[in-house]
């Protein structure tokens, strides 16, 4: 007797797996609600793509929580309030950034603590982080 309900069991999960499968996912159930001011079609979202590995300088950063703190405020601005430091010149000490970058990006910085910039460009609902740095270079 124990065998038949046990395979009774066994059915009825089965049959709910397979449901449930067949069954469209309820917003409730997705991440981006529960991400507030995140979660905004106006916000930007980081992507690491176009990353200049050769330039990078991360190696010589002491404290990662202003990238951090950066990277927060970078995808939790909207657009209309996002302010960077400036655009960035395909100029001599600056030129090997640019390398890999599709020809219309504007490279931009932003400062992530005293010492440090993040280079970017925008592309739509993206913000293409590009490097890293910690020392400036002179122009």
């Amino acid at each position: 007797m124990g065998d038949k309900w046990q395979n009774k069991i066994k059915e009825q999960k089965r049959q709910r797996e397979l449901e449930l499968k067949k069954s469209i996912i309820p917003p409730s159930a997705t991440i981006a609600s529960k991400l507030g001011e995140h979660a905004l079609e106006s916000n930007y979202r980081l992507i690491f793509k176009f990353y200049n590995h050769k330039q990078c300088e991360l190696t010589q950063v002491e404290n990662f929580k202003h990238i951090i703190d950066r990277f927060n405020y970078m995808t939790s601005k909207d657009f209309k309030y996002f302010r960077s430091r400036g655009k960035i010149s395909d100029s001599r000490d600056y030129h090997n950034l640019f390398e890999g970058l599709p020809p219309d990006a504007d490279l931009e910085e932003i400062e992530h603590s005293q010492e440090g910039r993040i280079f970017f460009f925008r592309l739509e609902l993206f913000i293409c982080i590009v490097t890293i740095l910690v020392n400036h270079r002179s122009t």
